[in-house]
């Protein structure tokens, strides 16, 4: 059975988009995720936003992950944000302090307001 997972994305002028999956909860699932996402850092002139609207579970490697993007971001004046509807997930992201170091986003409409509010 192949684990490997597909994430969509596409390319603004201010940020990468990255649809996460319903689930996130096989060490599979995260190192392929892990691997998208640190492979299109590239030269980090961008922010990183990760949709996870439809994501029903995540496990403690996507918060591993979204720090270590935000640590990799931040490096260069970027950011991470993240769209989360689910108020368990949204709960757990606070619960670590994510909400701290990242923008989060209710939805995407406000994550396109937020880019056009603060145009360089």
């Amino acid at each position: 059975m192949d684990s490997s997972i597909q994430l969509d994305h596409y390319n603004t002028e201010h940020y990468l988009y990255f649809k996460m999956p319903k689930e996130v909860k096989r060490i599979e699932h995260t190192e392929s995720i892990r691997k998208i996402l640190l492979d299109h850092l590239g030269s980090k002139d961008k922010d990183m936003v990760l949709d996870f609207t439809g994501t029903e579970y995540v496990d403690s490697g996507i918060i591993s992950i979204i720090v270590r993007l935000k640590d990799e971001l931040h490096e260069n004046g970027k950011k991470v944000g993240l769209v989360c509807r689910d108020k368990n997930i949204n709960g757990l992201f606070m619960m670590v302090g994510l909400d701290l170091v990242v923008d989060l986003f209710e939805s995407m409409q406000e994550v396109k307001q937020h880019y056009e509010e603060n145009r360089d």
